[in-house]
C-alpha cells in the first residue's frame, strides 16, 4: 500500500514536471496554483487521514492479539486461555499480565502454578477456608487453554 502511494506521488510529480517544465517560473499574485499541486496536496492529506491509520490498525492487529502484556508471544490455545481467565478467574486471582489484582485467590505472579494443578483446580474447584473456587468454570479444553496461558505468563 505504501509502495502504491509512493508511485502515485512520483507520478504526480512527474506529471507536474512534464506539464510545467523543469525550469521554475515566477507565479503572478492572482494566478491560481496548478492542478497537480492541489491534487498532490489532497493525496497527501487523504493518505495521512485515512491510509496510514488504516494500515497501522490493519497490520498491528495480529501482533497485539498474539502478544501478552508481559511480552510473551502466545499461541492460539493461550489466547483462548487468556480470554477465559479474563472472564472467570480475574475476579479472584492476581496476575499482572491480565491486569488482575484481586486477593481472594492465589497470586499467580508470586506463585506460578503448574499445568496439571490448574487443570485440576478449574475442573474440580478448590475450598481452603479463604474462599471457594467453583468447579466446572469451563470445559476440559478451556481448562487446558487456561493452564497453557498461566504457565506461559505467570510469575513474569
Amino acid at each position: 500500500m505504501f509502495v502504491a502511494l509512493g508511485f502515485l506521488w512520483l507520478a504526480l510529480l512527474a506529471g507536474g514536471v512534464v506539464a510545467y517544465g523543469t525550469r521554475p517560473r515566477a507565479r503572478a499574485e492572482d494566478e491560481p496554483w496548478p492542478r497537480f499541486v492541489w491534487l498532490a496536496l489532497a493525496t497527501a492529506v487523504l493518505s495521512l487521514l485515512i491510509a496510514i491509520p488504516f494500515a497501522t490498525i490493519h497490520f498491528s492487529r495480529g501482533d497485539r492479539l498474539h502478544k501478552s502484556h508481559t511480552g510473551v508471544v502466545l499461541d492460539d490455545a493461550q489466547i483462548r486461555g487468556r480470554q477465559i481467565f479474563s472472564d472467570f478467574c480475574k475476579k479472584c486471582h492476581t496476575l499482572s499480565d491480565a491486569r488482575a489484582a484481586s486477593t481472594i485467590g492465589p497470586n499467580f505472579d508470586a506463585l506460578p502454578p503448574k499445568f496439571d494443578v490448574v487443570i485440576d483446580a478449574v475442573t474440580n474447584g478448590r475450598a481452603r477456608g479463604n474462599g471457594q473456587m467453583p468447579r466446572g468454570l469451563t470445559d476440559a479444553a478451556g481448562a487446558r487453554d487456561v493452564a497453557a496461558y498461566l504457565t506461559a505468563v505467570a510469575g513474569r
